[in-house]
């Protein structure tokens, strides 16, 4: 455990900016000494407002629209921080600011979500300072967040076998739902059924080697109009470098 987790700080420290599709969002830092620094990876799990600015310390920090659906990961200077969110090009703030001390090498998992209602009323942030001691080099460590509001309850099968029952909306607060499970590397099969009907909602097939560690999030509207991009979907968040 502790050999991968040095792999992953020392990989973590090559970038000032690592993300996953928005390279372009958030503003390059000026390059210098290395400095100590804590990871903050944003996932934007809100289907309202479609797109967030993002204020660090009351600046912002993005430089294009942080949408929906995606996440990225960045270094902060350790010490207290906080973390705004605004709509879109807007100055309509999105709930309270986030404040928290960040240790060194310190991981944290921000989630945006829609808590009670999808609307921008309901937009919400929780901040998880994550603990990989159960992680293992062995198999695939992965979990499951439930961000959509409209999915119901939800059951997620892996390779055809269920992992996890009776998962419903924001549950992933829950200190339990936020421990990985773990399955065999590989091209694994991810399909997330209705609790109660067990038709299947969606389903991902995706290749990843032992070691690796994974959050999938559903994220977005079941009843979602053709044309909507918050088309009901399951993404990967990876926790890496």
């Amino acid at each position: 455990m502790l050999t991968r987790m040095n792999r992953l700080w020392t990989l973590v420290a090559a970038a000032a900016i690592l993300t996953t599709g928005l390279a372009s969002c958030l503003k390059s830092k000026d390059s210098g000494p290395a400095q100590p620094y804590a990871i903050v990876a944003l996932l934007n799990g809100a289907v309202y407002p479609s797109a967030v600015d993002v204020y660090q310390n009351g600046k912002k920090i993005n430089s294009s629209a942080f949408e929906s659906g995606k996440y990225a990961i960045t270094q902060v200077t350790p010490g207290t921080q906080e973390l705004g969110f605004k709509k879109f090009n807007s100055d309509s703030t999105l709930s309270t600011p986030d404040l928290a001390l960040y240790d060194t090498l310190a991981w944290h998992t921000l989630v945006m979500y829609n808590k009670n209602q999808p609307t921008d009323s309901g937009f919400q942030t929780y901040n998880i300072l994550e603990n990989y001691s159960e992680v293992t080099g062995e198999k695939v460590n992965f979990r499951l967040f439930h961000l959509s509001p409209d999915a119901g309850t939800v059951k997620l099968f892996v390779n055809d076998v269920e992992i996890y029952g009776g998962r419903t909306h924001g549950d992933f607060v829950s200190s339990i739902n936020q421990e990985f499970a773990k399955t065999s590397g590989g091209t694994i099969k991810f399909e997330v059924k209705d609790a109660n009907t067990n038709a299947t909602i969606v389903s991902k097939s995706v290749d990843y080697s032992s070691g690796s560690v994974i959050t999938l999030y559903l994220y977005g509207l079941r009843n979602a109009a053709g044309t909507d991009s918050r088309k009901i979907s399951l993404n990967v968040y990876e926790h890496r470098a």
